[in-house]
């Protein structure tokens, strides 16, 4: 991305104008690169993962009501550690909500969209029809060069 600043100054009553050299900023940030879509594809595959981790562990059936991350991991039988950054991950795709509260640790329940697609409680639930697609995207290059 790159980012013009027209820089005005005033020297003896004359008014200049010149172009800066292109920085990073903070305001560059503001503009997305012609590239993003793009980008945001190295972080599909991670993300993918986290909703098949979840879907695999029964982390979104658990949420239906707030936990934080130890009281997930020892429900679960899980690593405490590593089920709160598998959290922090779904909470940054809006997959879940996060409370941080007066307690020392956020707690974390399913979104409405994850309660009605993600938990197999839900009548609309989609989980392993995602999974499936997930798993039939994954073989997609094998399956077109060997026409299985």
């Amino acid at each position: 991305m790159q980012m013009i600043i027209i820089l005005i100054v005033a020297y003896n009553g004359l008014t200049v104008q010149r172009q800066a050299e292109p920085t990073m900023s903070i305001s560059s940030f503001t503009q997305q690169h012609a590239l993003q879509p793009y980008w945001d594809l190295a972080y599909a595959p991670v993300q993918a993962d986290a909703i098949a981790a979840a879907l695999e562990l029964g982390l979104f059936d658990a949420l239906a009501d707030a936990h934080s991350a130890a009281e997930l991991a020892a429900q679960l039988s899980l690593h405490a550690p590593h089920t709160a950054l598998l959290l922090e991950l779904l909470w940054s795709m809006q997959l879940l909500e996060r409370d941080l509260g007066q307690e020392a640790s956020p707690r974390y329940r399913c979104s409405a969209t994850t309660l009605q697609y993600y938990c197999r409680s839900s009548p609309a639930f989609c989980g392993d029809a995602w999974l499936y697609r997930l798993h039939a995207m994954r073989h997609l290059a094998p399956l077109a060069s060997e026409g299985g």
